[in-house]
């Protein structure tokens, strides 16, 4: 690493890559992306045809074994997270990766004390914390306009799995994705929730599957769904707020849907995502008269990036605040998933912290 570049490797050659981390690593100035690796070596190769990159390899290992890296980006399914985290952090490297952090409570535990005991930089997708109608919800919340919050709400709904023809792609496998709609709608709106209303202290989960039966990818037949189509939890937050976390991929008609509400002593806020952003608020000094009226954004939040990499790479050469998701909020995001299944699987509602 020089004082104006780190080198960077990227695990994964998938959709994610292409769309979010390698932009992400370039739009910064910053970044030189010398490598990508997959488990898939064709994939790979063709993935750095591509993107205009140096290297390609078929392991996680060979990459780390023959690159000077300064920094891993982890674009991979759920499973991988964990192994390629720890291997990256073995050899010092600073990691940015895909969410949710990890499979299960436990390996975000370890891999966030690591990463806290070597003092490594790392970072965490939460994507949806950069749009432009976030970042504006997230300053109003912290005046604390609203008073006293009594009530946070989020929905994050997809049509990703009403498609009975779908075949059983990773998503759909317990051992390759931990769980479904809970893990990947789940632990975007879960960190919403965390980052406008605060700690969680409780959750009571339930989760559903609708599907039961995929066509396997080769087309020899079917395969078992064994995670969940739809999960929600009542939440408690530590603040005393009551709330609701709903999360579907079996909403037609939705192709990318959020809506927050925040209730509070003083007033109140709806936020709905989309191609046109919708803000709604009813408090002072917006609103004189209890009466709910749009917003707009701010062009001041228009004008920052839609991607938390820029501010990874000048924490790590400049030492700048750190203004973007870590393995922390990872680790908090992941327990609170963990709870909610749990709290599904054993019928009754569960406390947090979890144990460690």
């Amino acid at each position: 690493m020089s004082d104006s570049t780190v080198r960077v490797g990227i695990i994964g050659a998938g959709g994610i890559a292409r769309g979010a981390h390698v932009p992400g690593y370039r739009s910064s100035g910053r970044a030189d992306v010398r490598a990508v690796c997959d488990v898939n070596a064709a994939a790979a190769r063709a993935f750095a045809q591509a993107q205009d990159i140096p290297h390609h390899y078929g392991s996680v290992e060979d990459m780390l074994a023959q690159e000077e890296l300064d920094v891993v980006s982890i674009c991979t399914s759920n499973d991988a997270h964990h192994p390629a985290a720890m291997a990256a952090m073995a050899r010092g490297l600073h990691v940015f990766c895909e969410k949710p952090l990890a499979m299960n409570f436990a390996e975000a535990v370890e891999m966030a004390a690591t990463a806290e005991s070597q003092g490594l930089h790392t970072g965490v997708n939460f994507t949806y914390r950069t749009f432009p109608a976030a970042r504006y919800v997230k300053e109003l919340a912290d005046q604390q306009l609203f008073g006293d919050v009594k009530h946070f709400s989020i929905e994050y709904y997809q049509s990703y799995s009403v498609n009975p023809d779908r075949v059983l792609e990773w998503r759909f496998q317990k051992k390759l994705s931990g769980t479904g709609a809970l893990a990947d709608l789940g632990s975007h709106a879960t960190d919403l929730a965390i980052w406008l209303a605060g700690g969680i202290a409780g959750v009571r989960g339930h989760m559903a599957t609708f599907i039961h039966e995929r066509p396997l990818q080769d087309g020899t037949g079917t395969g078992t769904v064994d995670v969940d189509d739809s999960t929600s939890f009542l939440a408690e937050f530590e603040n005393g707020a009551t709330g609701v976390v709903a999360a579907t991929r079996f909403a037609t008609g939705r192709s990318n849907h959020q809506r927050i509400s925040i209730y509070g002593t003083r007033g109140s806020l709806v936020y709905q995502n989309g191609a046109e952003p919708r803000i709604e608020v009813a408090v002072e000094p917006f609103s004189h008269d209890g009466t709910a009226m749009c917003v707009p954004v701010p062009s001041r939040h228009a004008s920052q990036p839609r991607s938390h990499i820029p501010a990874f790479v000048n924490t790590i050469l400049d030492g700048a605040p750190v203004q973007f998701p870590t393995f922390a909020d990872g680790l908090r995001t992941q327990e609170v998933l963990e709870a909610a299944e749990r709290s599904h699987s054993e019928d009754r509602w569960i406390a947090l912290p979890l144990p460690r």
